[in-house]
């Protein structure tokens, strides 16, 4: 049965919540392109309206909420109600984990349930990704009967209403949703377009109790081979997911300039895998196997194409690599400090866990045997720590803490001489400020046997 398609309202002025309007964007944020984003709605120029909608996609608050989607209903320009639903949808992905889902009451969540349905999505077919944020079981509901309406304009919408919804780490655990739509695939009234739409979804939020009934289909053309390629996606899954993978904090599909969660390193092997998180220690994950994470496929925000992702709790996991993999792990170190009698908080089994499983990984330049060095330092490993950061400081690009954490390691050795070596560099290339530069020149000043 098709969906319901409500009344096209009236294109009425959309009235502004009482009260300063940047009760509904947070500054400072990011550059604005409108000084005022809520009153920008408002301007006359289409490219200015969408301009703000841009804006409150990144920073808006949830009273900004009810006029955006008012423009998705009732705007007289099909870019900007598009633009205005994508805004309302940005924000709602902010308040779908942790605490920041308090921010939405449940009451106001069904509030917004009944203004968002307002809007037809043959008219804007953007009303699916709004209540894919929304995050209700009623408006899931209602995203489900979307692929059984008969515009193909409003089918589309619904599978990226749905891959919105499947991917976040919110429903996660959500097996309902999972047999629910996995139910779908093998619903006869469906259409070829429909049926693909269920499988992108299941391959992105990897579904892979779908792979059965999608080996069932038969649509022939361009559909069966779309559903061929999610097929293999799903299979794909089978395989270990060892490598790096770093979380920028954000949900699946979550667009926050300013994410609570923080940035996370997940280091998986041979079965066991490690997690770095910044300023809370390594974590091993020992017997780490193909259940403990969700293997998923789709395109993030930002990106050119799908790739492959990992989640694991709140965490979403994208692959990382060579040079950018060295800047996340320095990234998320603690600060390089050559004080022997503190030991970082972080020192464990972790990191000779990390070292063991990153060392093949990692690039051989400055920065990636910094990274390196360090692992193996924290381990214990000081042989082979020096040896490592001595190939640092011979790379193309040395970095400046190689050559103050092997000056360590030398003046630990009783090899005075070539501490103050390494030691001359950094009191020659640090940042004049920077507290490793200045405890390093004290270290010198001191002849280099006192303490930082």
């Amino acid at each position: 049965m098709a969906s319901p398609r409500p009344k096209a309202a009236k294109a009425t002025p959309v009235e502004l919540p009482a009260g300063p309007s940047s009760n509904c964007w947070a500054a400072g944020l990011i550059s604005q392109e409108t000084p005022d984003p809520l009153l920008a709605l408002q301007d006359k120029d289409l490219t200015v309206r969408t301009a703000a909608c841009r804006d409150l996609a990144k920073i808006g608050l949830p009273p900004a909420i009810p006029v955006l989607a008012d423009l998705a209903r009732s705007d007289r320009s099909p870019a900007v109600r598009l633009g205005a639903a994508a805004a309302v949808s940005d924000i709602l992905s902010r308040y779908r984990l942790g605490p920041a889902r308090a921010g939405i009451s449940d009451a106001e969540r069904s509030k917004l349930l009944h203004q968002l349905s307002t809007v037809d999505p043959g008219h804007n077919s953007g009303m699916f990704m709004m209540l894919a944020c929304l995050d209700t079981p009623e408006a899931a509901r209602r995203i489900r009967l979307g692929l059984k309406d008969p515009r193909g304009e409003v089918r589309v919408g619904a599978g990226v209403g749905l891959l919105r919804l499947c991917c976040s780490a919110a429903r996660g655990a959500d097996v309902v949703l999972e047999a629910e739509l996995v139910s779908m695939i093998g619903d006869p009234k469906l259409r070829p377009d429909a049926i693909v739409e269920l499988a992108r979804v299941a391959a992105a939020a990897g579904y892979r109790s779908a792979l059965p009934a999608l080996e069932r289909l038969d649509l022939g053309g361009a559909s069966q081979e779309s559903i061929n390629a999610m097929i293999q996606v799903l299979k794909g899954f089978d395989q270990p997911a060892d490598g790096a993978w770093l979380a920028d904090g954000m949900d699946a599909g979550e667009l926050n300039p300013a994410p609570p969660r923080g940035a996370a390193l997940l280091v998986v092997g041979g079965g066991e895998a490690v997690m770095l998180r910044r300023d809370g220690g390594w974590l091993p994950l020992p017997g780490f196997g193909q259940r403990a994470a969700r293997r998923m496929h789709f395109r993030r925000p930002g990106a050119a194409q799908a790739g492959p992702a990992l989640q694991v709790g709140e965490h979403t996991f994208y692959p990382v690599a060579g040079e950018a993999l060295a800047g996340a792990l320095l990234d998320l170190l603690p600060a390089l400090r050559l004080d022997p009698d503190v030991e970082g908080a972080w020192a464990s089994v972790g990191a000779a866990m990390a070292g063991r499983l990153l060392g093949p990984l990692l690039p051989e330049s400055g920065a990636g045997l910094l990274g390196l060095g360090r692992l193996l330092h924290e381990a214990g490993e000081i042989d082979a720590a020096r040896a490592v950061l001595l190939r640092s400081t011979e790379a193309k690009k040395p970095p400046v803490e190689a050559f103050a954490l092997l000056g360590q390691l030398w003046l630990d050795a009783g090899e005075a001489e070539q501490a103050r070596a390494a030691w001359s560099v950094v009191a020659e290339k640090g940042k004049k400020k920077d507290p490793l530069t200045l405890a390093v020149r004290a270290r010198l000043d001191a002849g280099i046997a006192g303490g930082a």
